[in-house]
């Protein structure tokens, strides 16, 4: 017994304790663009980090910048020809990330460089770099046209040029390839200036984000209860109750938000208030679930 008990010990003894676990050079990625470390984010991509890489946490390099605001860290990445269109593990791109956030230097640049992809000529690509740059970027007409044109007006309505918006606004039902309508940012960023020209220029009032979650204008200004912008779009026929991809309504959106005047402006719309969501909860039993007094009291029935 003693001699097994030393040849145990011996072979502890002779033992290396094991390596630690080799870095996670993705969730180093993510770290450094948190950090808006352009000098970090050089180095990772230069040791053959994909821009595009999927951390352990299912966030995007990309996204990840767009949701923290992190501008050197957006430019670093598109540099370096990080998509734009890849989802991170919740579904939202970087494009959804800036305009939920409201980083609207972020949502521009991702503009411009939608533009550049869309094969843009050198002075097309003057133009949008003036219009970054935040100067006046001159007469669109001879230098825009399709999908530019409508990247042209969504930049200027994310950057507040409202004679460029009401220059432009007859495209606003061309399609870009950020999947942003101009007017659901405008709705988003409660610019009713934007919204009421883009109406009249014919943008759709229920215009959805390209091949996402189905949002629409009236579910976007329910995040920060833009009432005005509202009845602005249900005056221009958005219908009240159309669903996303959750089956939930501008209601539904309105009491998650507890925007309880928003949630009257719909009810005095029309909207109703016995729809289910996916889940089966109406906008009654979402206000009840939060705790939200003033909704529960606007949404029971009389």
């Amino acid at each position: 017994m003693v001699v097994l008990l030393l040849l145990v010990l011996l072979i502890a003894g002779c033992s290396h304790p094991a390596p630690p676990p080799p870095p996670n050079r993705a969730e180093e990625l993510v770290r450094a663009v948190r950090d808006d470390s352009a000098t970090a984010i050089h180095r990772l991509l230069s040791a053959g980090i994909s821009p595009d890489t999927l951390a352990p946490d299912g966030t995007r390099p990309l996204t990840e910048a767009a949701r923290n605001g992190r501008m050197a860290a957006m430019q670093v990445l598109l540099d370096a020809d990080a998509r734009p269109d890849l989802r991170d593990s919740s579904g939202a791109s970087a494009m959804d990330d800036a305009v939920i956030d409201e980083h609207r230097d972020i949502a521009l640049l991702l503009v411009i460089h939608a533009a550049r992809d869309a094969g843009e000529s050198p002075a097309a690509a003057a133009w949008f770099d003036s219009l970054g740059a935040h100067r006046p970027p001159g007469d669109w007409r001879h230098v825009l046209d399709g999908e530019l044109t409508s990247l042209a007006l969504l930049g200027a309505v994310i950057d507040g040029r409202d004679a460029l918006v009401g220059s432009l606004r007859r495209a606003s039902g061309v399609p870009n390839r950020t999947g942003y309508a101009p007017l659901l940012v405008a709705a988003r960023l409660g610019d009713e200036h934007a919204v009421t020209d883009l109406l009249q220029g014919g943008a759709n009032p229920d215009a959805e984000v390209a091949g996402h979650l189905h949002e629409t204008p009236l579910m976007e200004a329910a995040r920060d209860g833009y009432v005005a912008v509202a009845r602005t779009l249900i005056h221009a026929g958005a219908h009240v109750d159309r669903f996303d991809a959750a089956h939930e309504t501008a209601l539904m959106w309105a009491v998650r938000e507890g925007e309880t005047d928003y949630a009257k402006a719909l009810l005095d719309a029309g909207a109703q208030r016995n729809l289910r969501n996916a889940a089966g909860e109406t906008a009654l039993d979402l206000a009840t679930r939060i705790k939200h007094d003033d909704l529960i009291r606007v949404l029971t029935p009389p």
